[in-house]
């Protein structure tokens, strides 16, 4: 699956700036290092460098199938015949991508060490009806009977992701899905929420639970603003998911 993925990150040109120069740099390693016979002299230390020159050691055959692959980085258009030594290569260099997006997370949280950047007590509180809350996102779409928006609480939040999602009445957000798993918590309002087709009214007091890549949507089916809280993992899922992520969330840009 991870081979897939891959894949499609490389003909969609889907990674950032970082990770295309990173990416460039282990090509560029693996053409001296053919190109001079076994020279090891790497501008990147590599995971996927390292399996590269394993796999091509082999035999003749596999120096030219790996050649082969590099071409086909460069140039994901070209014709290039994949197999099981490929696939697992384009494993290792997908797993090396993500890694690298994740690392400050695992490396935080196998420290043990508190990550309380501040000793204000205000700056661990927040309230509904206060300041200390960052616009992100909104929408208005009167055909479509979408209205509403979305603000971040400012707390300095690794992996959570607390926002706070305010709907009109009569009205709901976009039918859309994402990567994230989310949990809603209803503060103020009535309505329902869609998940996959299944519904399911709500009111304050109320949770609800969001499936990673489900087809979701909120609804305001009272007389008042819908409000509740969503709290996401989108700290990691928006580091491990290799392409532009706010696009498979969102209707529009913010």
């Amino acid at each position: 699956m991870m081979h897939e993925l891959f894949k499609k990150a490389v003909k969609g040109r889907r990674f950032n700036d970082s990770e295309a120069e990173f990416l460039q740099k282990i090509i560029s390693d693996l053409r001296d290092y053919f190109e001079n016979n076994g020279s090891n002299n790497f501008s990147a230390i590599s995971i996927a460098s390292n399996v590269a020159i394993g796999l091509a050691s082999r035999s003749e055959k596999s120096k030219d199938k790996v050649e082969d692959f590099i071409g086909w980085l460069e140039n994901p258009k070209s014709n290039f015949q994949f197999d099981e030594d490929i696939d697992y290569l384009c494993n290792v260099f997908y797993m090396e991508i993500v890694s690298k997006r994740t690392e400050s997370i695992i490396e935080g949280i196998n420290k043990e060490k508190s990550l309380t950047l501040s000793d204000r007590p205000a700056d661990f509180v927040a309230s509904l009806d206060e300041d200390g809350k960052e616009r992100i996102y909104e929408n208005v779409i009167h055909d479509l009977d979408i209205d509403f928006t979305v603000d971040r609480l400012n707390f300095p939040c690794e992996v959570l992701d607390p926002r706070v999602v305010s709907i009109k009445p009569g009205k709901g957000n976009e039918m859309h899905r994402h990567a994230h798993e989310t949990i809603f918590v209803f503060l103020e309002g009535n309505g329902k929420v869609i998940v996959d087709n299944i519904e399911n009214e709500v009111k304050s007091g109320s949770f609800a639970y969001i499936p990673r890549w489900s087809v979701h949507q909120t609804i305001n089916t009272g007389e008042k603003d819908l409000k509740f809280l969503a709290v996401a993992d989108f700290g990691l899922t928006g580091k491990s998911f290799v392409g532009n992520y706010l696009r498979t969330a969102r209707l529009k840009e913010a």
